[in-house]
């Protein structure tokens, strides 16, 4: 029998609800499941072995979280800000800088949750950065 882990996975904003229930689906079909998270005393996942890695974008990322990671889904995003400045600092600023350590790292996956609000007419900052990155991404593959 092969008890070997299909692999290791790295997940932002694993607190959050998309982030949560992707590290339980993970973590449950035998994936080494990273989360990172602002708070890595925070323990919302039913399934065990999911591991708390400190990622407060966009200045502090736990580097060793991406230590051969398969691949990482960046859920992580701010949607209640004190300003736009603030949103657009940890959102946008924060998604690059967690491109680029991703790279640096050589993690070959990096998957992006963006929304259906994210299209080039759209009036919210929400929409409007979520397509940004969108942008961002598609461009520098």
């Amino acid at each position: 029998m092969n008890t070997r882990s299909p692999g290791i996975i790295a997940v932002t904003g694993a607190t959050g609800f998309i982030g949560r229930n992707l590290s339980n689906h993970f973590a449950r079909h035998g994936w080494e499941v990273r989360a990172l998270v602002r708070d890595t005393e925070a323990r919302p996942w039913a399934e065990q072995g999911v591991k708390s890695f400190e990622c407060v974008l966009p200045d502090e990322i736990d580097s060793a979280a991406l230590r051969d990671a398969s691949a990482v889904i960046h859920c992580a995003y701010v949607t209640r800000h004190k300003d736009l400045a603030e949103a657009r600092r940890v959102n946008e600023a924060g998604t690059q800088r967690m491109i680029e350590i991703c790279r640096a790292a050589g993690v070959p996956r990096f998957v992006f949750i963006s929304s259906q609000s994210a299209h080039d007419g759209a009036l919210s900052y929400y929409g409007q950065s979520k397509r940004a990155v969108e942008l961002r991404l598609t461009s520098g593959r």
